[in-house]
């Protein structure tokens, strides 16, 4: 779900730095288990109100400059590609 979530431009970057530093991508990756955690819509539509109202990373060159996290539009619509396969709430 990580590569699916970075901005194709990035994705090459990406891959480079995972081989050499997979905990620069933890903040990314749990969010991404929040989100698996997740149960109705609702609750996944709150967790991301909450993670674009919030501060999630600290600035870095890396991160904020060269964008290579996983991006906050990608995954709503990762998201929303599994709408269908969420319960919704009173079902």
């Amino acid at each position: 779900m990580l590569f699916r979530s970075v901005p194709p431009t990035r994705l090459p970057l990406v891959l480079f730095f995972w081989i050499f530093d997979r905990a620069m991508f933890a903040a990314d990756l749990d969010i991404i288990r929040m989100l698996g955690d997740t149960v109705t819509q609702e609750d996944c539509t709150a967790l991301m109100d909450e993670l674009n109202n919030a501060n999630r990373f600290a600035p870095t060159f890396l991160r904020g400059t060269l964008g290579i996290r996983a991006s906050g539009g990608r995954l709503m619509a990762l998201r929303s590609s599994l709408d269908g396969l969420i319960e919704t709430t009173g079902h």
